[in-house]
């Protein structure tokens, strides 16, 4: 399934299973480019949020992983036209154009406990990459807690169409402490293009 505003909208209330191999590998300081091909598999009560396997589909998208105390970026390749990222829960949502690479970028900018091991706050690193890359921002912004009331997940689906921001949702599931699967509770557009 494509990750278009209308698809997920659909799917609200029903159930988000992520496979965690998606968030996996990505400890490295600064900031780390790391993707994985994803797929979004629509079944009647849920959607399935997992790493892709066996070459490009038309459905298959790009995952940037989350990694706790860093900031992860990555290009949109291959022919693909969306990007997703999470769980966020106050990390920051970075999407742009890299003129350096010539592709759209999603980063995913984590603010854990705002500082990482080498005492390095990954948005300070972040801006730091920005100010030496080539880089036009289309959208950068937190994305909050869903929920105060209990334990929540959001992924963001990011759809690039002509190398131009085509929209932005976030996806809130009802979820474990740091967890990423959950009943879908919310889906908001954040950004479409006019």
């Amino acid at each position: 399934m494509i990750p278009t505003p209308a698809n997920l909208m659909a799917m609200n209330g029903r159930r988000l299973d992520f496979d965690d191999h998606l968030n996996s590998g990505a400890q490295m300081d600064g900031v780390t480019n790391k993707s994985v091909t994803c797929r979004l598999v629509r079944h009647t009560e849920r959607l399935n949020l997992r790493p892709a396997h066996g070459g490009a589909g038309a459905d298959h998208g790009i995952w940037v992983p989350y990694s706790t105390n860093r900031t992860v970026m990555a290009h949109l390749t291959g022919g693909h036209s969306w990007m997703a990222s999470g769980p966020f829960s106050g990390c920051i949502l970075s999407v742009g154009f890299d003129r350096t690479a010539g592709r759209a970028y999603l980063a995913h900018i984590a603010q854990d406990n705002r500082t990482n091991a080498l005492g390095e706050d990954p948005f300070d690193t972040w801006k730091g990459h920005m100010n030496r890359g080539n880089l036009e921002v289309w959208y950068q912004n937190k994305i909050p807690l869903a929920s105060q009331e209990f334990y929540t997940g959001t992924h963001v689906f990011v759809g690039i169409q002509d190398m131009a921001l085509a929209y932005i949702v976030k996806v809130d599931v009802r979820s474990s402490m740091g967890g990423a699967s959950g009943p879908i509770f919310n889906v908001k557009v954040i950004r479409e293009a006019t």
